[in-house]
C-alpha cells in the first residue's frame, strides 16, 4: 500500500524538489504524511498498545483498527494547495478462524452519503 500511496504523491507533485531517493521519500511520507501508518489493535481501551512484536502473525480474536490516512501540514516542502488537507478512511475489523469480518461495513462511504447525512450540498 505504501508504495501505491506514494507514487500517487509524486504524481501529485510532492517531494518534486527534494534531493533524497525514492526509497527515503517513503519514509519521510510514512512519518510525516500518515503518522498512525496503516492501523492499530483495539482491545479494552481506545487506542490500546498491545504487548506484541509488530511482526507477530494475526490471529482469530484480534480485532484491528485499519485506518490509511493522510494529513498535509502547511510545510513548503508540499505543494501548497493541499495544504491543511487531512483525509482518514477508518474500518474495524474482527478476525475469525474463517478469515475477517468488517464491523463497519455499514457506515457510510460515499461523498454524497455524507451529504445527505450532513444536510449538505456541496
Amino acid at each position: 500500500m505504501i508504495v501505491t500511496y506514494s507514487q500517487r504523491l509524486f504524481d501529485l507533485g510532492f517531494f518534486a524538489n527534494q534531493k533524497m531517493s525514492r526509497e527515503q521519500t517513503f519514509g519521510v511520507i510514512a512519518r510525516s504524511l500518515s503518522k498512525q501508518f496503516i492501523g492499530h489493535h483495539i482491545g479494552l481501551d481506545l487506542q490500546d498498545q498491545i504487548l506484541e512484536p509488530t511482526n507477530s502473525r494475526l490471529r482469530a480474536g484480534h480485532v484491528l483498527n485499519i485506518m490509511p490516512g493522510l494529513h498535509i501540514p502547511a510545510d513548503p516542502i508540499f505543494p501548497q494547495k493541499y495544504h491543511n488537507i487531512g483525509v482518514r478512511i477508518e474500518d474495524t475489523i474482527a478476525l475469525t478462524k474463517d478469515g475477517a469480518k468488517i464491523l463497519t461495513d455499514l457506515v457510510p462511504r460515499e461523498i454524497h452519503e455524507l451529504e445527505g447525512i450532513l444536510g449538505l450540498e456541496i
